[in-house]
């Protein structure tokens, strides 16, 4: 059992991040399942999520195309691929960063 701090971290237990080999640092993709449950995967890239955000800062409104091209780059380095794919073309479609 974890608990969200009021930024919105969680710590995810010891015993669940062994048995994943979960690190500090490691990307992990969370996923709304119904209303009051989810699911998150551990997303092993080449790159970090610092890494990702600097590459597409921007600077002023957000180009219509970002998230795709995010998606793509993601999709490249991240296994499994097509776990990321309909999430980040879901937030393509909302407008939501």
């Amino acid at each position: 059992m974890g608990r969200m701090q009021a930024r919105g971290q969680v710590t995810i237990p010891a015993e669940v991040r062994e048995a994943l080999g979960i690190q500090p640092g490691d990307v992990l993709l969370f996923e709304a399942t119904g209303p009051d449950e989810g699911r998150f995967r551990v997303v092993r890239t080449t790159r970090s999520l610092d890494e990702y955000f600097d590459a597409y800062r921007v600077e002023g409104p957000v180009p219509a195309n970002l998230w795709d091209t995010v998606a793509e780059d993601l999709a490249r380095d991240a296994t499994p691929a097509d776990a990321l794919m309909p999430v980040y073309r879901e937030a393509a479609a909302s407008g939501e960063r």
